[in-house]
């Protein structure tokens, strides 16, 4: 889905946002654990499971969000996931 793209300030972060969702309209996370929150940082693991919108293929692959926090405010934001190499999935989104 995304690759190397960096998003910076709030409305460009809700176009791009909406934009995968607008691509991927059954996306959905599914979270591992809860959320690892420390003064600075949270950690989120995560599984992703869409309807290719090319194929219509079910498929489903990992990510973390590593969150920088700063002032009570989320400064960054990384997401690393396993994207390029999604599982196909037999059933239901």
């Amino acid at each position: 889905m995304t690759s190397g793209e960096r998003v910076e300030g709030i409305d460009a972060a809700r176009r791009h946002i909406a934009a995968i969702h607008a691509r991927w309209r059954d996306l959905r996370f599914q979270e591992h654990n809860k959320v690892h929150v420390g003064e600075d940082h949270a950690v989120a693991e995560w599984t992703a499971r869409a309807t290719h919108p090319d194929t219509g293929r079910i498929i489903e692959w990992d990510g973390i969000d590593l969150i920088q926090i700063r002032d009570g405010q989320i400064c960054r934001n990384a997401v690393y996931s396993s994207a390029h190499a999604a599982r196909e999935l037999d059933g239901p989104a």
